[in-house]
């Protein structure tokens, strides 16, 4: 199925606004273990409450990026508190339960040109993660690299509503998933389900290899080699497998805003491309 498809049936929360109530629950069950986990930190926040509304992108991180998200969630019991950032995600994550709810608790919208136009339009800075699967499944030894993929949607979302734009730089998330392998062909149709979802590319953990070896081990002897194929397959084709394994320090860089008329000056994509991810870069390593 078309992404198309899952975006059309897709409903996201109240851009921008958490629930008080998700917020009160969070605080007591999950700010502390990801404080333990992940000591989220953040800097140049200054520059989210310095004007309107604004376009901020970010590059992404392994997995479900699960690890910067919550971060980022237990950041607004402190240094972002009050603010009104819609977070763009994938239209499938609206319709696997638990997600529908998580998601319009956090004021999460489907990544859309016209949920995002709406959002802008409504008052909420927006959040995005132009790389999507491409960024999320490369491989750990490249967790410190921005890469795009050439994708311009969010130029196109920004020049037309005319905000600015926002740099934002993660770091150490994507230690959180070790990833071994970005897997465009082989990975997403074996499994099946990331197709199905529209999701063209899969990643290969160090969590996924190490749970297949431990089926490959222990289960044949007992029960035959056709129960431990299957067992690795549903295992290897599972979402446990991206999930978090790594505890380390995520940390969040805020970068000056870029003007959309100083971005968008000579009418190139190509260079606004090259200079924002070249400022997401710097953050990322600075």
């Amino acid at each position: 199925m078309k992404i198309a498809w899952w975006a059309a049936r897709a409903r996201g929360g109240d851009p921008g606004r958490i629930a008080p109530g998700f917020l009160k629950v969070f605080a007591i069950l999950v700010a502390p273990i990801i404080r333990l986990a992940h000591r989220p930190t953040i800097t140049g926040a200054e520059h989210l409450r310095s004007g309107g509304p604004a376009l901020i992108v970010a590059n992404h991180s392994g997995g479900f990026a699960l690890s910067e998200i919550l971060s980022l969630v237990t950041l607004y019991l402190g240094p972002l508190r009050g603010l009104r950032v819609a977070a763009l995600a994938h239209p499938f994550a609206f319709h696997l339960w638990p997600l529908p709810m998580i998601m319009r608790a956090l004021g999460t919208v489907p990544a859309t040109y016209e949920a995002a136009q709406a959002a802008l339009a409504d008052g909420a800075s927006v959040l995005v993660f132009p790389g999507g699967d491409y960024e999320a499944s490369r491989p750990f030894w490249q967790a410190d690299v921005v890469d795009f993929n050439r994708r311009k949607g969010f130029l196109k979302i920004a020049r037309a509503a005319g905000v600015p734009i926002i740099p934002l730089g993660v770091t150490n998330s994507h230690w959180s998933v070790p990833t071994l392998w970005r897997s465009t062909f082989v990975l997403p149709w074996l499994f099946v389900l990331p197709r199905l979802f529209d999701i063209k590319r899969f990643p290969l953990t160090l969590l996924s290899v190490l749970g297949a070896a431990a089926i490959l081990f222990f289960v044949p002897t007992r029960y035959g080699w056709a129960i431990a194929i299957g067992l690795t397959w549903l295992w290897m084709s599972s979402p446990f497998t991206l999930f978090p394994i790594v505890p380390v320090t995520v940390r969040f860089t805020i970068g000056q805003p870029i003007a959309n008329e100083v971005l968008f000056a000579n009418d190139d994509l190509d260079a606004a491309y090259d200079h924002v991810v070249g400022e997401v870069q710097r953050l990322v390593r600075s």
